[in-house]
């Protein structure tokens, strides 16, 4: 067994940057997001997959009322195969303001700064982000 990312490994990962979006992420951890330990098995499928999402998709596996935050696309389709529930950066977002984790405002100002970064966003979903956010 080979053992990836611990918790600190993956909130280094995910509050990395200079964004003021990072102080939101960092405010949740421990209170509305959970940062899991886990110890990654190889599993053939995460194959050429990044640390933390070969962690996630590990810890996730066969568990039940899960959902993992993951954006990379072949995460997404392992995610899949293996029947895991997951949703990325604008469903955290959506998530968040819907249990009032964040203002509607904040999740507003997140989603349209997010659209003019390098993050990679459709069309669709951002005018469905927004859609849900009114």
């Amino acid at each position: 067994m080979e053992v990836l990312p611990d918790s600190s490994t993956i909130i280094a990962e995910i509050t990395s940057g200079d964004f003021p979006e990072i102080g939101d992420i960092r405010r949740g951890i421990g209170k509305w997001i959970k940062v899991a330990d886990a110890k990654t098995k190889k599993y053939r499928e995460f194959e050429g997959l990044g640390d933390g999402e070969k962690s996630i998709l590990s810890y996730a596996k066969g568990k039940r009322d899960i959902l993992i935050i993951i954006d990379e696309a072949e995460a997404r389709g392992v995610a899949e195969e293996e029947g895991i529930p997951y949703t990325g950066t604008i469903g955290l977002i959506i998530f968040a303001q819907e249990k009032g984790n964040i203002s509607r405002e904040r999740a507003v100002e997140i989603v349209k700064k997010l659209s003019r970064s390098d993050f990679r966003m459709t069309v669709e979903l951002y005018d469905w982000a927004l859609e849900r956010l009114k």
